[in-house]
């Protein structure tokens, strides 16, 4: 069985070595291409989703919902906003 530093370092190989696949497909694209072309070949980044597949909205980028809560506190921190410099820096550090 496994350890957990094995199972790290074999997750790690298992991800490497996929990047480095990408890389070595890509150079060998690349490797085609000559000085002399006006255009550079695009070539598209496979880990990007396409855009046109997946529109960008709130819930296509995983992001949670917003706490209204933490937005009611925000506004509380604000009464810090009307205070001069000097006022702030003695609230934050009384003993000088």
């Amino acid at each position: 069985m496994p350890n957990l530093k094995d199972l790290f370092l074999l997750s790690m190989v298992g991800i490497l070595g996929g990047l480095a696949n990408l890389w070595l497909t890509h150079s060998y694209k690349l490797s085609e291409v000559t000085l002399d072309e006006a255009v550079f070949p695009n070539i598209e980044n496979p880990l990007m989703p396409i855009m046109q597949d997946t529109p960008v909205t709130p819930t296509s980028l995983n992001l949670p919902s917003i706490d209204q809560s933490v937005m009611t506190q925000s506004q509380a921190a604000n009464q810090f906003s009307n205070l001069t410099m000097d006022q702030k820096i003695r609230l934050l550090f009384p003993n000088g």
